[in-house]
C-alpha cells in the first residue's frame, strides 16, 4: 500500500525488501560478516541453490532461503559461534529437524512448508541479535512478512508459529516476539515433566475439573467418576453419573470398559441389586478426545509445577513471563478438551419387558459447544428419553399397553406404585421425577374427556371417595391414591329431596328410601412426627435429603409450624477422654444445647 516500499521492492526484485533488511541491518553486526562481500557469498548460494531446484516462488524472501542445503546453511553458520550448529540443525532446518516434522504431522502446514519457512525467517532475523538487547526478536507481523507470498493465507503461519512455539527447544517468545537462542527454553523442562507425571496424577486432575464443572437443574443429584457402584444413590431421581476417565467409549469397539462401567452401576449398588435402574443416565468420554485431554492435562501440570519452583530453578524474567503464558494456555487447552472428551450419552434401555438380558446401554454423540450437562439434558429431551412434562394421553397409553397388567380386577392401580414401576423398569418412559407423574394425573382427570380418574379408595358404601374425575380436585401422592379406569369409576350417589320438601335424604345401598343417621364430623389431620436414624459417616447427605424431601415441604405451607430437634447420644466402650469432654461440653454449651452433658456408666 505504501509507493515507496513498492519501489523498493522493484529495485531489489528479486529478492525482498525483508531479507535484505535483515542482513544489512542485523548480520552486518556480526565481526566477521562483511556487508557487502558477506551479502554476496550467501545470495550466491543461496541463488544457485534455487535455480536448481527449479524454485517458483515469485520473490526469494527470507522464509525461502534454502537452509537446508549445505552451502547455504554453512554460510551463515560460519559466521555465528559453534554453538549455533545443534539450535540450528535441531529446531531450525534439516532433515531431522522439529519444524520439517511439524509439516510432516500437520497436512496444512506441509503444504506450504509452513513451520520451516517461519523457522528460517525467525532464525535470520534473530540469529544475529545479542543477549545483552533490550528488545530481542522479531515481531509476528514481521514473521509473516518474510514468509507469506501472494495468494497464500497468513493465518497458516501464525498456526505453525504457536506450533513450534510449545515444542521448540530454542525458540523463545515474550508477547508477540520470536527469536531463537543458543540456551534451551523451559519448553524441554515442561516436556520432560510433562511425561514424568504418573496417570493416576494426570487422572485425578482430570477428575477434580469434572467436579467443577457447573450443575444444571436438569438433573435431581450428579455422581462424578464413582469408585464404585455402591458410591451411586439408588432413588427414585433422575441422576446422571460421569464417568471416571479411564472408562472410554469409541464407536464400533464393542464391549467398551464406558459400557462395562455403566452396566457395573446399572445392575447393582455394591452387593445389592439396584432397584430405580430407570432413573440412571451416563455420560461418558470418547477414547480418541480423551487421549488429548490427558495429554494436556499432562502439560498443565508441568507448567504449574515449573511455576512452583521459579526461585529454585533460577528462571529470569522473561522466562518466568513465558511458564505464566503457557500455564494460561495449558489452562485453556485443557478446559476445551474437556468439554469435547465428555461427549457420549449411555442411555439404559430395555428392548423385550420379559427378558432382563436385553436391558443394555445405548449410545449417541452430543453435540455442541456449552457443557456436558447441558448437553446431555437438551439431548435427553429431544429424543424423548427424559421427560419433564408428560401428557395425559400418553400416561394412558402406557397404562393401557406396557403396564396393563397393574390394573387390578376393579380396574384400579395405585398410584405410588405406578411410580416405583416406571422409575424401576427401562422399557418404561422416563420421568424426571414424581412431580411430573402428578402433573399429568391432576391434568388427566380434570378434563371433560378424562382418559382416568384419581381417587384416595373405595368406601364401604360402594363408591370411590376423594373422586377427581371430570372436575378439579386435590392429587396426593401417598399410599391410598389409585388411578381408576374410566369404565370403572363409580361416583358418589347424589342426595335425594323428598317430595314437598323437608329434610335432604341420603341414598344408602341396600336400604332405599331410609334416612340415614347423621354422618360423623370428619376428621382434620393436624400433626405430623417424624424420627429418623442418621448415618454418622453421611450426615451431611442424609440431613440434606431430609431438609429438602420433608422440612421444605412443610416450611412451605403457610401456617404451618415446624419445630425441630436434635438428639445425640453417642456411646464409646472404653469411655471418652478428658481432652474430648472438655471440648464437646464446651461446644454445646456455645451452640446453646438445650440439654447437654457426659454420664457414667
Amino acid at each position: 500500500a505504501e509507493r515507496d516500499y513498492l519501489e523498493r521492492m522493484q529495485s531489489a526484485y528479486p529478492i525482498h525488501p525483508e531479507l535484505f533488511d535483515r542482513l544489512y541491518q542485523d548480520w552486518s553486526t556480526l565481526e566477521r560478516f562483511q556487508r557487502t562481500r558477506g551479502v554476496l557469498r550467501l545470495m550466491a548460494a543461496v541463488i544457485h541453490q534455487l535455480w536448481t531446484r527449479g524454485d517458483q516462488s515469485l520473490l526469494i524472501l527470507p522464509g525461502t532461503v534454502p537452509l537446508d542445503a549445505t552451502p547455504a546453511r554453512n554460510e551463515l553458520l560460519r559466521y555465528l559461534p559453534d554453538t549455533w550448529t545443534a539450535v540450528f540443525d535441531r529446531d531450525v532446518d534439516g532433515a531431522e529437524s522439529l519444524p520439517l516434522m511439524i509439516d510432516g504431522n500437520v497436512p496444512t502446514l506441509g503444504r506450504y512448508a509452513a513451520a520451516r519457512r517461519v523457522a528460517r525467517t525467525i532464525f535470520i532475523g534473530s540469529a544475529p541479535s545479542v543477549a545483552g538487547q533490550s528488545v530481542r526478536g522479531l515481531e509476528e507481523i514481521r514473521v509473516r512478512l518474510g514468509c507469506a507470498q501472494p495468494g497464500e493465507s497468513a493465518a497458516v503461519f501464525g498456526d505453525a508459529l504457536r506450533r513450534m512455539g510449545s515444542q521448540l527447544t530454542y525458540l523463545y517468545t515474550d508477547g508477540s516476539r520470536y527469536w531463537y537462542d543458543t540456551r534451551p527454553t523451559v519448553n524441554r523442562l515442561a516436556r520432560d515433566r510433562a511425561q514424568g507425571f504418573h496417570e493416576d496424577e494426570v487422572n485425578q486432575e482430570i477428575v477434580e475439573r469434572l467436579r467443577k464443572v457447573p450443575k444444571t437443574r436438569d438433573f435431581a443429584a450428579f455422581h462424578v467418576a464413582p469408585f464404585e457402584s455402591g458410591d451411586v444413590a439408588d432413588e427414585d431421581r433422575v441422576r446422571v453419573v460421569v464417568l471416571h476417565p479411564n472408562a472410554t467409549y469409541k464407536r464400533g469397539s464393542g464391549e467398551t470398559l464406558a459400557i462395562q462401567q455403566a452396566m457395573a452401576i446399572l445392575e447393582n449398588r455394591g452387593s445389592a441389586t439396584r432397584f430405580y435402574q430407570n432413573m440412571l443416565v451416563f455420560i461418558a468420554p470418547d477414547q480418541t478426545n480423551m487421549e488429548a485431554l490427558k495429554e494436556a492435562a499432562r502439560d498443565y501440570l508441568a507448567w504449574q509445577s515449573i511455576q512452583s519452583e521459579e526461585e529454585q530453578l533460577n528462571l529470569d524474567a522473561q522466562q518466568r513471563r513465558q511458564v505464566r503464558d503457557s500455564l494460561n494456555k495449558a489452562e485453556d487447552t485443557v478446559k476445551s478438551r474437556l468439554r469435547e472428551a465428555y461427549n457420549w450419552l449411555l442411555v439404559p434401555e430395555q428392548s423385550d419387558p420379559q427378558d432382563k438380558r436385553s436391558l443394555q446401554c445405548t449410545a449417541s454423540r452430543m453435540n455442541g459447544g456449552d457443557g456436558f450437562y447441558d448437553r446431555a439434558a437438551r439431548k435427553l429431551r429431544q429424543d424423548g428419553l427424559l421427560i419433564y412434562e408428560w401428557s395425559p394421553e400418553n400416561l394412558s397409553l402406557t397404562l393401557n399397553n406396557e403396564m396393563y397388567p397393574l390394573w387390578d380386577e376393579n380396574g384400579q392401580v395405585g398410584l405410588k406404585q405406578l411410580w416405583k414401576y416406571l422409575a424401576q423398569y427401562c422399557y418404561l418412559p422416563r420421568l424426571f421425577d414424581h412431580e411430573v407423574l402428578l402433573a399429568a394425573v391432576r391434568d388427566g382427570a380434570s378434563r371433560s374427556d378424562a382418559p382416568f380418574g384419581y381417587a384416595t379408595g373405595f368406601s364401604d358404601k360402594g363408591h370411590h371417595t376423594g373422586l377427581v374425575f371430570r372436575s378439579s380436585g386435590s392429587i396426593y401422592f401417598d399410599e391410598q391414591s389409585i388411578l381408576v379406569h374410566p369404565d370403572c369409576v363409580v361416583e358418589p350417589p347424589l342426595p335425594v329431596t323428598p317430595p314437598g320438601g323437608g329434610e335432604v335424604i341420603e341414598p344408602v345401598p341396600g336400604k332405599r328410601g331410609t334416612t340415614p343417621p347423621p354422618p360423623p364430623p370428619p376428621k382434620v389431620t393436624r400433626r405430623y412426627y417424624g424420627r429418623a436414624r442418621i448415618d454418622p459417616q453421611r450426615v451431611n447427605k442424609d440431613m440434606g435429603l431430609i431438609v429438602e424431601e420433608v422440612v421444605e415441604r412443610l416450611t412451605s405451607l403457610v401456617g404451618c409450624e415446624v419445630n425441630i430437634t436434635v438428639e445425640i447420644d453417642a456411646r464409646l466402650s472404653e469411655g471418652f477422654d478428658e481432652s474430648t469432654i472438655r471440648t464437646v461440653s464446651e461446644n454445646s454449651s456455645t451452640l446453646k444445647f438445650e440439654q447437654h452433658g457426659f454420664e457414667e456408666m
